[in-house]
């Protein structure tokens, strides 16, 4: 075997104990801010975050700390924009289901609730002092231990728990349990006319935009724009496109008004031509108005 002459070098290598962190041992970098964040979401031995997220807030932060996290808030996409209308939002509801007023901003998901109060029959005996009851609203069972400590029910004994509605047409009336505005007597279930768009309502559900006003009435003159043209309405003065077969291609808005129904004709502006009079509308109270 030939010797050329050349020695390897001495390769040292790190004992096993080298590779355990050592306490004293400094990173000098922070961690992610996200991944703190989403580890902090997914280990947190606290409440939901979202339940006392406020509480804490309320506490420890300054009216100046507090605006710069909706400030955030804002930019992740949440809606601060619609918390904040729902603050200045001072009119009462008048719920069509519970039949309770309330202001929009305290309608969470659990703000209407209907308990179990009407059943069918006095209960069907299961054997002993136990009963077994029906709910007549909603047909949820629940059973009677015979000692008066009530019924066990489901969900807590309730019929129904969520949202606050003031539309009629979102509740499920069953005559005993949950019943309509009319037949628990509350003021203002009577159907009213409107005086702009002539139709019936509630006043109890006058909310929103349940009067509309179409745009019907042009001007003869219109303005030719391409295969298009451009007419004025009598009534708003707004002008739209229409194609050359009629059809309505665009409007700024789609309707001349949409708000709310009235009963007093000062509150209407009327113009002869889409927005009328009852006289002129010929509505049988029309000598009244």
């Amino acid at each position: 075997m030939c010797d050329s002459g050349f020695t390897p070098p001495t390769v040292t290598r790190p004992s096993p104990s080298a590779y355990t962190p050592s306490s004293q041992s400094q990173k000098t970098t922070k961690p992610d801010p996200y991944l703190v964040f989403r580890t902090l979401l997914a280990h947190s031995q606290s409440p939901p975050l979202h339940l006392n997220l406020a509480e804490k807030a309320e506490k420890q932060l300054s009216p100046a700390e507090m605006q710069v996290l909706l400030d955030l808030f804002g930019k992740m996409g949440m809606a601060v924009g619609y918390a904040t209308g729902l603050l200045e939002d001072e009119e009462d509801y008048h719920c069509a289901r519970c039949h309770k007023t309330y202001l929009e901003r305290d309608n969470v998901n659990s703000a209407c609730y209907i308990k179990h109060e009407v059943f069918n029959g006095e209960g069907e005996r299961w054997g002993g002092d136990i009963f077994h009851y029906t709910c007549k609203s909603c047909g949820r069972e629940g059973i009677e231990d015979g000692g008066g400590n009530g019924i066990d029910w489901p969900d807590n004994g309730m019929c129904y728990k969520g949202p606050h509605t003031v539309d009629p047409d979102d509740v499920d009336y069953d005559g005993d349990n949950i019943c309509t505005c009319k037949s628990v007597g509350c003021p203002g279930h009577e159907e009213v006319h409107c005086v702009r768009c002539h139709e019936t309502f509630v006043e109890l559900t006058n909310v929103g935009y349940g009067c509309s006003i179409d745009h019907e009435k042009f001007n003869h003159d219109f303005e030719r724009c391409g295969d298009a043209y451009r007419y004025t309405c009598n009534s708003c003065g707004q002008s739209g496109i229409k194609d050359g077969e009629g059809n309505i291609i665009k409007w700024p808005d789609m309707v001349c008004y949409e708000g709310k129904h009235m009963v007093n004709v000062e509150d209407v502006s009327y113009d002869d031509n889409n927005t009328l009079t009852c006289a002129a509308k010929g509505c049988p109270q029309g000598e009244e108005h």
